[in-house]
């Protein structure tokens, strides 16, 4: 079962998904990490889709957490790049952190690379059943490129990855960066970015 967070810094979604003891949350946004630590739970694992502010805010309340990130880390760490120059966040220590690699996600979960709406941007499939979406495709919209490190050409690209991965999915659940979560079939309905596609 997912769990939805709504961020007060620009309406971001963060997620949460309970296993046992192990909570994987994506986006940790500004305000979540205390609502998250009353689900309990005992070993965190970070997926972020990318490193924009908004998706990172609380990344440093999970010290020694399992983290995965696609950005390089000057990308990651660098506040222009990241935005948190406009919006001060606690300082990140990545090194406090275990960095995991495709190699090593958690059982489940894959890794989907849409580089657009930042270089490393990625989305996350959970047990075939669940796409996270990050900023790259919103349920009726899509992720701007106007930002550090954006394209729309990869963009476009990205899209026409995640539209063929919805046709042959139409029940897939799909819970984007900001805005609503849909079913594949809806959103391939209602988007108009995907239509021309």
């Amino acid at each position: 079962m997912v769990i939805r967070f709504l961020s007060d810094l620009f309406g971001e979604n963060t997620y949460i998904i309970k296993k046992g003891l192990d909570v994987f949350v994506i986006d940790p946004g500004k305000g979540t990490f205390e609502r998250i630590k009353k689900h309990g739970g005992k070993n965190f694992w970070i997926l972020l889709t990318h490193s924009h502010v908004d998706h990172i805010f609380e990344l440093s309340y999970f010290a020694k957490a399992n983290l995965f990130f696609n950005e390089s880390v000057d990308f990651v760490n660098n506040p222009r790049s990241n935005l948190s120059l406009y919006y001060p966040m606690k300082p990140l220590e990545l090194d406090s952190f275990n960095i995991l690699n495709e190699k090593n996600l958690p059982d489940g979960f894959e890794v989907i690379k849409t580089p657009g709406h930042t270089p490393g941007s990625v989305c996350f499939l959970y047990m075939k059943k669940y796409l996270f979406t990050g900023d790259t495709l919103f349920s009726d919209s899509i992720g701007r490129t106007d930002l550090p490190g954006g394209s729309e050409e990869k963009l476009l690209e990205s899209l026409k990855l995640l539209k063929g991965l919805l046709e042959k999915n139409p029940e897939l659940e799909v819970f984007p960066g900001h805005g609503s979560p849909a079913k594949a079939v809806n959103i391939l309905r209602q988007n108009p970015y995907l239509k021309g596609l």
